[in-house]
């Protein structure tokens, strides 16, 4: 995994969108969404749905990924790969845009923000076959490169034998300590042992991969476009 870092450990410029030669590369919309109390779970999917297949008529969007996020019931986040910020904006401003987030908003408190890739394993994010995946999150106290690196040594490591799917890392557009990395598998098993660990030869329990210093959980794939 690459990174895209200053050799700056106070402070971080993000490589402007829409300069490198893929997905990972662009300028990343990033929204979570949140049920309101009292909400219909179900009524919210079928809107993100909605959601997933207006943008997907949208010139300049090359992949889109919508996630759940099973430990926190009624949350889910969107991440949508731009061409170009023009392009993005162009989709935003669109009439069915503002109304179809209207509808959501009626569902489900809506936060959004905007990201920039930092690095990445695997196809770009190639999740349409992969069932399984780890959100995670984190926000960087020391030097950019680093953390970068040491993010994909530990993705590497992760990612191994017939199930392996891949691995990205985002950072923020606002605030460039503020990460966002999306590892998935093709089976359980890789998951599993990256959140919770499996049992060693002499049984004792295995600890997480995950380091604490990662806010880490599941997520299951809604929707995927690209």
């Amino acid at each position: 995994m690459a990174p895209n870092a200053a050799r700056d450990g106070r402070r971080r410029r993000p490589r402007p969108p829409g300069t490198g030669t893929g997905p990972a590369d662009r300028l990343v919309l990033v929204q979570w969404f949140e049920l309101r109390d009292g909400g219909n779970p179900t009524a919210l999917e079928q809107e993100l749905l909605r959601y997933d297949r207006l943008l997907g008529e949208q010139d300049g969007l090359q992949v889109q990924v919508t996630l759940r996020l099973p430990a926190r019931p009624g949350t889910y986040l969107h991440l949508g790969f731009w061409q170009s910020p023009e392009q993005l904006s162009d989709a935003c401003c669109a009439d069915a845009h503002r109304a179809q987030l209207d509808r959501l908003g009626r569902l489900a408190g809506v936060e959004a923000g905007r990201a920039v890739g930092a690095g990445l394993l695997g196809a770009v994010p190639d999740l349409a076959g992969a069932g399984h995946v780890v959100l995670a999150r984190a926000l960087r106290s020391g030097p950019a490169d680093r953390f970068e690196m040491d993010f994909g040594t530990l993705v590497g490591k992760m990612l191994h034998g017939a199930d392996r799917g891949g691995g990205l890392l985002l950072c923020s557009a606002l605030e460039p300590r503020d990460y966002l990395g999306l590892i998935w598998w093709h089976s359980a098993g890789g998951r599993n042992d990256a959140l919770c660990g499996g049992p060693m030869p002499d049984r004792r329990p295995r600890p997480a991969m995950v380091p604490a210093r990662l806010r880490a959980e599941p997520a299951e794939v809604v929707a995927h476009r690209g």
